[in-house]
């Protein structure tokens, strides 16, 4: 399996150094298709229906290990209800950017609910939570400004910071020796901006607030933390980083999130104060010039926030999961990299061993994706595992019994 790894990290490598498009292009397509020769092609599978702890593909029941719907409520009952109806009650989509034809009053309540959940004065709803990342950094800040990002950062931050035309910094994740050099010579920066996960997506790591606020204040730095994993994870009720570190959000400027993991949905949001949520409607391109949610994503995420506020009995659920999931690894040998969260990564380094070892999985039952570089550094491929809280004890100790024999069979435990 080491050709095909090399065979895999190559075409990555060279992919963007061929200058002709149409060179690129095919050079993509023969490299696809060199995978595919090996039938070892795990990407884009397709799921021809799913229990969300449960899915079939190719006529085939398995486990699903790849899906952050981090609470199930993309099956609950009342969600798929409001759904339903709001469907018969306001047709498939809106007809029309929020500014002009395409507000909805479930928009408003929706971004309402949020500001509320999040205890800010106001929040702004987008179409995902890649596009919320892009376009708001890139709308609020530009030249003559630095914007500072961990190394473990979303792509979506990386291409937001590039877009907005301001100067960039990166230092090694949670590094914050190499953050506070970064801050010491950023005087003559009209706004400085430091961006950071909650969670992080490919190690589950949590950002440590107390140790961020603190250098923020000492050097006037702007806040902007995403909680695309964090939002119905942590926190009393799951409501965030925040809460789980007790900390009053008004030490964080920007709030961003996505409607698309614990909140069942698509989407993504801003919520801060008002007059950055007002600006950001007029202002962000993203938002302007983009046709709104239909309303059956919006009450769907409006539903899913409502049933976490109300009852904490899957959060609950969730974590015990997690526990008995992450200990099961842990005690096998594997390397799940110090997570603290729903997102549980298994370290298998060897790009080649990972895809083949995907295969075994997918043999057994088991769907995940094998994550490799560019997603993660060389060398680093993992199998990024989510947990969630409809999955039952008996589904997860299956996980384990296979992983248990596949780590035995590739020589990893």
């Amino acid at each position: 399996m080491q050709q095909l790894g090399e065979i895999i990290i190559n075409g990555l490598k060279n992919m963007n150094k061929i200058k002709k498009i149409k060179s690129r292009l095919n050079q993509c397509y023969h490299w696809i298709n060199q995978i595919k020769s090996y039938n070892l092609f795990y990407w884009y599978r397709g799921i021809e229906n799913s229990l969300g702890r449960e899915v079939n593909t190719n006529g085939r029941k398995m486990i699903m290990m790849g899906s952050y719907d981090y609470l199930g409520l993309s099956q609950d009952p009342e969600v798929k209800e409001a759904v339903s109806k709001a469907v018969l009650k306001y047709g498939s989509s809106t007809g029309g950017p929020r500014l002009l034809s395409g507000t909805l009053e479930l928009h408003e309540e929706l971004e309402n609910a949020i500001a509320e959940f999040k205890g800010t004065e106001a929040a702004v709803s987008f179409n995902s939570g890649y596009l919320t990342n892009l376009t708001a950094i890139s709308t609020l800040f530009g030249k003559g400004d630095l914007i500072i990002l961990d190394k473990f950062d979303h792509t979506s931050i990386y291409d937001g910071a590039k877009l907005s035309g301001a100067d960039i910094q990166i230092f090694g994740h949670n590094d914050f020796i190499a953050l506070e050099e970064i801050l010491e010579t950023s005087d003559n920066y009209n706004n400085v901006l430091l961006v950071l996960d909650a969670v992080y997506s490919a190690v589950g790591s949590i950002a440590p607030l107390p140790k961020i606020i603190e250098l923020t204040k000492k050097y006037n730095v702007m806040l902007y933390l995403d909680e695309a994993h964090s939002l119905g994870v942590i926190g009393e009720k799951g409501k965030g980083i925040d809460s789980h570190f007790g900390i009053n959000n008004k030490e964080i400027d920007i709030l961003m999130g996505t409607l698309s993991k614990a909140l069942a949905s698509i989407g993504g949001y801003i919520a801060g104060s008002k007059e950055l949520v007002n600006f950001l409607k007029f202002f962000a391109n993203g938002i302007v010039f983009s046709g709104s949610p239909p309303a059956s994503i919006t009450i769907a995420a409006l539903t899913a926030l409502n049933l976490m506020e109300k009852d904490d009995s899957r959060l609950k659920r969730l974590w015990k999961n997690i526990e008995h999931y992450k200990s099961g690894l842990n005690e096998m040998g594997y390397n799940t990299m110090e997570t603290e969260s729903a997102v549980v990564p298994i370290l298998i380094e060897n790009e080649g061993v990972a895809i083949e070892m995907t295969q075994y999985l997918d043999k057994e039952g088991i769907f995940t994706s094998p994550f490799i570089y560019p997603a993660v550094p060389r060398n680093t491929a993992r199998f990024r595992t989510c947990m969630t809280a409809s999955h039952t004890s008996e589904q997860i100790n299956r996980v384990l019994d296979v992983f248990e024999k596949a780590g035995k069979k590739f020589d990893l435990i």
